[in-house]
């Protein structure tokens, strides 16, 4: 009973006491209890947009942790893929003077390159447990154990000619820890110390990437390697890579005299100044800032557009070996295999004539070295390679005409390819009304020979020696000359915007890979004065034939 009457008096003590600590609550006013767990939330380090967040050697994990009981401890832990159990990394039971609470955390011991989560949890004064709503995914990286790719690539094909497109592949690059698609690489095609594709383009070492050449000759292309976690780059890998004439060696016909155009940086097109177009002047040709191209290797051109004589001597070698044929009914050239119309022989398109099966192609004395006319974008393309030439590129063609002379179009100074002076009479050119003795009734075939502007006579006909800066002649007026692109209307200003964005030059820059219209250049005996221009930009559709429009050719330099 003593004992009974004992336990009843502690209770009552402690029921009393209960009260009296609680500041004397009623059944109305029920002692409250603390049951929510901290606010946890890892302030460093934290995802924003990167998926993974690197952990270096060391870093300093910052937490904040929150609770109207006060935080007892703060513990910090990760887990990795490749773990079946969380690991305690430390515990901190005092916050700094900001409130927060600080664990320094070595990466030394733990496997490098290991992925997984951070977290942290915190412990309050009532034994309330929380936790970071979001983990932070993390990768260790201890930096005495790693370092940059090895860079490697392959071409193919392993060698080829400059009209087929290379595939660059760099999926040989390894690295210790990065994939593939986690390694930005560059490329410098033609190993000039010029990035074609930087690491600002965002290719990876599993993107394939394309390239074609633009001159012949034994290429050292490069590729760098970079990965996300160590500063420097890779070796730089390179390969030899022999790309050769798209028809062989060049072989050009006994006649032909060629200029030899240097590598360099080149400027194109007219700055635009002002709101004027200025001699006739259009959108094709202008552009808002000064705008360069880079030549890579130096290349030939023909002096003088293709003539009659020598383009007969083409029809003649290849209807013999089988390669063309005259289909009388249309009076056209067509390539037997492929079919394409090469020459229109008409009459009122080109001076050249079928004579007979014995004797073949034929074209009157007095027009031998007048330039060939009537003549395809194909058919001129067929007679250059089948000498192992090519048309010159519309770059090639105006830098030929222009050299490193810049236009704007409120002070044009080398609107012709002489230089100077920047206006013109009919003793500088042949075009419409010009006054040469070639002129015919309609001006339909008025051409004259080629390089008759020479400072010479046209039989009593008196001329200026309207030779172009690398020595060409007939770059303006006598016939237009096809090139060998097709025709992007925007050209020059994607050119300049790659010039603005990189800061370098565009590399042999080439048109599109395909279109509707190629691209013609200079002036004909119909054309006006303004239309002689070096910058003017025209195109038709390569089966077009005219009397006015004719070419020159043009192949690598190889020594």
């Amino acid at each position: 009973m003593r004992m009974r009457a004992t336990v009843f008096f502690g209770l009552a003590l402690a029921v009393a006491a209960l009260v009296f600590l609680g500041g004397g609550c009623s059944e109305d006013e029920p002692v409250r209890v603390d049951e929510m767990p901290p606010v946890v939330q890892i302030l460093n380090p934290i995802a924003s947009d990167q998926p993974i967040i690197q952990v270096t050697d060391s870093v300093t994990i910052v937490v904040a942790a929150e609770d109207e009981s006060g935080i007892a401890y703060v513990e910090v832990w990760c887990s990795f893929h490749n773990d079946t159990t969380a690991t305690q990394l430390g515990v901190v039971d005092e916050p700094d003077s900001s409130g927060q609470y600080r664990y320094f955390w070595m990466t030394a011991g733990f496997d490098n390159g290991a992925e997984g989560v951070l977290w942290a949890t915190a412990v309050d004064g009532v034994g309330n447990k929380g936790r970071n709503p979001i983990d932070t995914s993390i990768r260790v990286i201890n930096s005495e154990d790693v370092g940059p790719p090895v860079a490697d690539f392959f071409v193919v094909p392993s060698q080829g000619t400059v009209d087929i497109l290379f595939t660059f592949d760099p999926s040989p690059t390894t690295d210790d820890l990065a994939d593939l698609g986690e390694i930005v690489v560059r490329w410098d095609f033609n190993g000039d110390g010029i990035w074609e594709i930087d690491t600002t383009d965002n290719k990876t070492a599993q993107d394939r990437v394309t390239y074609q050449f633009s001159a012949p000759a034994n290429y050292l292309p490069k590729m760098q390697a970079f990965n996300d976690y160590y500063p420097a780059g890779s070796n730089i890998a390179e390969r030899l890579l022999m790309v050769t004439p798209e028809f062989g060696e060049p072989n050009p016909p006994e006649g032909q005299e060629y200029l030899r155009i240097p590598a360099g940086v080149y400027p194109l097109g007219v700055v635009r100044l002002g709101e004027g177009q200025g001699t006739s002047y259009d959108n094709r040709e202008l552009v808002d800032d000064t705008l360069y191209v880079s030549v890579s290797s130096d290349f030939n051109i023909d002096k003088y557009e293709v003539t009659n004589a020598l383009y007969v001597n083409y029809l003649n070698q290849a209807r013999s070996e089988g390669e063309i044929e005259y289909i009388s009914q249309q009076r056209i050239v067509v390539n037997v295999e492929s079919q394409d119309h090469l020459i229109t022989l008409d009459g009122a398109a080109s001076r050249i004539r079928y004579a007979s099966e014995q004797l073949g192609f034929l074209v009157g004395e007095e027009y031998v070295q007048h330039p060939v006319t009537g003549v395809t974008w194909r058919g001129a393309h067929a007679y250059a390679s089948y000498y192992g030439l090519r048309l010159p590129s519309e770059v090639e063609w105006e830098i030929a005409a222009r050299t490193n002379h810049i236009d704007t179009n409120l002070e044009p100074r080398y609107i012709y390819p002489w230089v100077p002076p920047d206006t013109i009479d009919g003793a500088f050119a042949n075009y419409r009304n010009s006054g040469d003795p070639f002129e015919e009734e309609g001006n339909q075939r008025a051409t004259t020979p080629v390089g008759a502007y020479n400072g010479g006579y046209i039989g009593s006909f008196p001329t200026n020696d309207a030779v172009g800066p690398f020595d060409t002649y007939d770059q303006a007026g006598n016939v237009a000359e096809w090139v060998n692109d097709w025709y992007d209307e925007a050209v020059y200003q994607e050119l300049l915007d790659h010039y603005l964005s990189t800061g370098s030059p565009k590399t042999d820059p080439r048109g599109p890979r395909d279109g509707t219209h190629k691209v013609y250049r200079g002036g004909s005996f119909y054309s006006t004065t303004d239309e002689l221009r070096i910058t003017q930009r025209r195109a038709t559709p390569p089966d077009e034939v005219s009397a006015r429009l004719g070419f020159r050719t043009a192949h690598a330099a190889l020594n």
